[in-house]
């Protein structure tokens, strides 16, 4: 949660990059532990339909 609120306060750029890639790694580490090793965690980008 304080790194959510982190990522939403932030104004520097370079600072916001490394925040919001610290989330992204903690959250697929969490989706991970729900659904097991599926590829569309990391690369979810590959199943956008847009």
């Amino acid at each position: 949660m304080e790194l959510c609120n982190s990522c939403l306060m932030e104004t520097r750029l370079e600072s916001l990059v490394g925040l919001a890639k610290e989330l992204r790694d903690m959250m697929e580490v969490e989706m991970k532990k729900v659904t097991g090793d599926q590829r569309w965690i990391t690369h979810w980008w590959e199943f956008n339909r847009n």
